[in-house]
């Protein structure tokens, strides 16, 4: 596959990455030379210097002969252009990031056609489904979803003296009645586990668990957590995504506080929002997190575009005994910063970008693609293909499945119908069902080409 990208910032390098991986010819156009020079440094790819929205330098990608273009500047209006020309080229792929499309759930006169876009990936909605799923698992620093909701993956730290704490994975699952999980990583600092039956879960280590979402309650348990419902919700910014996050509150019968300093926002904020309370002021002033009792909160979500200003909000919450705290970060190298602050729980709209963008440009086997904000391994959901090496037969039969690499579960069945099985060692996949796998990157490479 011959593919474009258009931008080259944090995003831009990381989808250009991981196409040049998969062995796809790509080139990178980007106005910033900077940019380009380190994809020229550090990646296997061409590049061009201009603006996406421009025609020429989008020829001079030779872009009549590209399968893709994949817009991901910072500017909604480049990269709709940079789309519109590739759709008069008859390129058969466009995708672009769009992130002002106003606010959640209301309908544009204009599709995606006729943008010239075959798919849209919006940060901001996918920045608040996982902070909806954080707020419904409040034991969890990160949930994925599968098989609309009948399935989930959880990861939750594991506290002192939890009960699944100094045990083998085996004992763990001669101790829980109809196994009704699976660990399938081990975050222990900054090294990712893929563990086995005799890797042991150890204090401190954050757990990633898949399960069927009724025993979700079940493995917080066993990590020495509790599920918290959330009543009381204090947010800091009040852009598209903390008035977004606050209508979908709304609708839950929640009724947050949003703090937000541009009074022209807070205005419009006032006009927009039903049963918000809605506060000029500055998200860092204690005084103000105080007198409105930020410590009796049951979740503090820091969403401003100063990352350094979410971090220091949200230091303070967790400082005066709010529950549950989520963060909003840009820097990709902060992330794995965080938990070592005390701040478990991270929203990157990149990383949720990136995911989304992954997700349509990969085989047409890969049904999703979920990438993990500290460590190196990512999880996917593959169809299963007729004749494929892990289909029809025994997982427990001996073969070449990649060892930093696991099979979470099988999901079979139509859509809306889903039937959901943990996997284990008499688990036989079948051609049509799609396969949950969890690893290190290029191990999961390794498994989809064995499944898909």
């Amino acid at each position: 596959m011959y593919a474009i990208v258009i931008g080259a910032g944090e995003v831009g390098f990381q989808i250009a990455q991981r196409l040049s991986e998969e062995g796809h010819d790509v080139i990178v156009v980007d106005c910033d030379e900077a940019r380009l020079e380190r994809c020229r440094d550090l990646l296997d790819v061409a590049t061009i210097s201009g603006s996406g929205s421009h025609e020429q330098p989008l020829r001079d990608a030779e872009i009549e002969r590209a399968d893709l273009v994949v817009a991901v500047t910072d500017v909604d209006e480049v990269n709709i252009v940079g789309c519109l020309i590739a759709r008069a080229f008859d390129v058969k792929r466009r995708l672009a990031r769009i992130t002002h499309v106003g606010p959640e759930g209301a309908r544009s006169r204009l599709s995606e056609s006729d943008l010239g876009l075959t798919r849209v990936i919006n940060p901001n909605e996918e920045a608040v489904r996982e902070i909806d799923n954080l707020l419904h698992h409040t034991s969890a620093t990160e949930v994925v979803e599968y098989a609309r909701g009948k399935l989930t993956m959880v990861r939750v730290p594991v506290n002192d003296g939890a009960p699944m704490a100094g045990k083998e994975l085996r004992e763990l699952s001669a101790d829980t009645e109809n196994r009704s999980f699976t660990i399938v990583s081990i975050q222990r600092g900054s090294q990712t586990l893929i563990p086995h039956g005799d890797d042991r879960v150890e204090n401190g280590d954050q757990v990633s668990v898949i399960c069927r979402t009724d025993a979700v309650d079940d493995v917080a348990f066993l990590a020495g957590q509790r599920n918290e419902p959330i009543k009381r919700v204090m947010i800091v910014g009040g852009g598209d995504l903390g008035r977004n996050l606050a209508r979908r509150l709304e609708r839950a019968k929640i009724s947050p506080i949003i703090i937000e300093r541009d009074r022209n926002v807070c205005m419009h904020l006032n006009e927009s929002l039903d049963s918000t309370l809605v506060l000029q002021g500055d998200g860092t002033d204690i005084q103000l997190l105080t007198s409105e009792g930020v410590g009796e909160m049951d979740a503090f979500i820091a969403l401003t575009p100063d990352e350094e200003n979410n971090i220091l909000s949200s230091l303070m919450a967790r400082h005066h005994g709010c529950k549950k705290v989520i963060t909003l970060i840009r820097r990709s190298d902060y992330v794995e910063l965080m938990p070592s602050i005390g701040l478990d729980a991270v929203i990157s709209k990149r990383l949720s970008t990136i995911s989304g963008i992954l997700r349509s440009v990969r085989r047409a086997s890969i049904v999703s693609v979920t990438l993990f904000k500290d460590s190196d391994a990512e999880a996917i959901e593959v169809r299963a293909a007729k004749g494929a090496t892990m289909v029809d037969r025994p997982l427990n039969r001996p073969s070449k499945f990649p060892r930093n690499a696991v099979i979470g579960a099988v999901i079979r069945g139509e859509a809306g119908k889903d039937e959901v099985e943990l996997a284990s060692g008499n688990t036989v996949i079948q051609p049509g069902d799609r396969v949950v796998v969890f690893g290190l990157k290029d191990a999961v490479r390794k498994a989809e080409s064995l499944i898909g």
